[in-house]
């Protein structure tokens, strides 16, 4: 599991690469990309929890509902790093 990120060292480390404009662009673009489709996972996984207890016999229709959007989010984050890395020819 990845460790947590520490924001003053994060925000400092943002505020010295980006100009303002290019950091709006990039919050603006894990907001919408990376953030909302995380917090749809976790109401998912209510969702579940909820079947679970409630109606058992649903379950395999959230867990399948789960994968698509735990595959949609990975998806985005896969584009998102690949363009940042061939936007500015990176090897890594």
């Amino acid at each position: 599991m990845n460790s947590q990120l520490d924001f003053e060292t994060l925000k400092q480390e943002i505020a010295e690469t980006l100009s303002p404009e290019a950091g709006y662009w990039v919050e603006r673009l894990l907001h919408t990309y990376v953030g909302n489709p995380v917090a749809g996972l976790y109401t998912q996984v209510e969702i579940i929890q909820r079947v679970i207890e409630r109606r058992p016999e649903m379950l395999p229709g959230e867990v399948e509902n789960l994968k698509t959007q735990v595959k949609h989010a990975s998806d985005n984050i896969v584009t998102i790093v690949r363009a940042l890395a061939a936007a500015f020819n990176s090897d890594d």
